[in-house]
């Protein structure tokens, strides 16, 4: 829950920039508790990741009189935006036979947004075939499309639909499809 709150504060300033600390967990409280309840649990975790984010120079705190305010700092606005957009892949209930296939060759100069594509896409479960081809059984066109767009590698990224695949058994069983 922890790195939820992370981020959570950073969503939150990223939309207001500087908020009161009082306001600040109040919102985080009513995002992650339901109802008027308090948890002195979560009070102490949004504490935690408020050091945390001050640690990491992605927020600052400044007082003024009584009331402390929380700030994003250009740091921290910089981390948010390398973060990649949450993503929720579609399955459908039964599998229609077909492979989309993932293949990309990104420019070295371009190798560490590569490599957040790369670990998004792991994340995600598609198959590696090799370090550049991926497999996914289901429809993901459009949120690999988006994907692309935000680390701003779209034109080196190829996603084809194939109905074959030789020698698929492995992929199929990492999948948990028969057919």
């Amino acid at each position: 829950m922890k790195r939820g709150i992370t981020k959570s504060i950073l969503g939150i300033l990223l939309q207001h920039r500087r908020m009161s600390q009082a306001l600040l967990t109040s919102r985080i409280q009513r995002e992650f508790l339901s109802g008027n309840s308090v948890s002195k649990n979560l009070q102490k975790k949004i504490s935690q990741s408020l050091r945390y984010l001050q640690s990491r120079k992605m927020v600052s705190a400044q007082k003024r009189g009584l009331t402390e305010f929380i700030k994003l700092t250009d740091s921290g606005l910089r981390h948010i935006r390398s973060l990649p957009p949450h993503i929720v892949m579609n399955k459908p209930a039964s599998w229609t036979g077909h492979w989309y296939i993932l293949a990309f060759d990104i420019p070295l100069v371009l190798r560490s947004r590569a490599e957040l594509f790369r670990r998004c896409i792991k994340s995600l479960d598609f198959y590696q075939l090799q370090k550049s081809l991926w497999a996914y059984p289901y429809p993901c066109e459009q949120e690999l499309a988006a994907l692309a767009e935000h680390f701003s590698i779209r034109p080196y990224v190829r996603i084809i639909r194939a109905d074959r695949v030789e020698g698929d058994i492995a992929l199929r069983r990492a999948f948990g499809l028969s057919g």
